[in-house]
C-alpha cells in the first residue's frame, strides 16, 4: 500500500527509469580530487549496495564482525611495507607468470 504509492510516485517523475525498487536520492557531496585508489572491497560494495558503499566510505561507518577483525589479525604482516620485490629470475620471460 505505501510502497506500491512510493513507486507511483517514482514512476511519474517524467525521464525516470524505474531501474531499482527503492530509488536512492542523488545528493552526494563532490569531492575536490577523488583519490587515486579505491580498496577492492568497495567494488563488492557499490555492486551489492550503493548506501552501504556511501555509508561506509563516505561517512566512515563501518562495524567490525568476526571475519574482519580476524582478516585484519591475518593481514597485519603483509600490510606492513618490507622494500623492493626480489629480482626477476634470469630465464623467465616478461608478463609470463610462474
Amino acid at each position: 500500500m505505501a510502497v506500491d504509492r512510493a513507486l507511483e510516485r517514482v514512476a511519474e517523475e517524467p525521464g525516470e527509469a524505474l531501474a531499482r525498487a527503492k530509488p536512492l536520492p542523488r545528493r552526494l557531496p563532490v569531492a575536490g580530487t577523488p583519490p587515486e585508489l579505491v580498496p577492492a572491497r568497495m567494488i563488492n560494495e557499490v555492486i551489492y549496495c550503493e548506501r552501504l558503499l556511501y555509508l561506509e566510505w563516505a561517512q566512515g561507518e563501518f562495524e567490525d564482525n568476526v571475519f574482519t577483525v580476524e582478516g585484519r589479525s591475518v593481514h597485519r604482516r603483509a600490510d606492513v611495507a618490507g622494500g623492493e620485490l626480489p629480482p626477476r629470475p634470469a630465464g623467465a620471460a616478461h608478463g609470463a607468470a610462474s
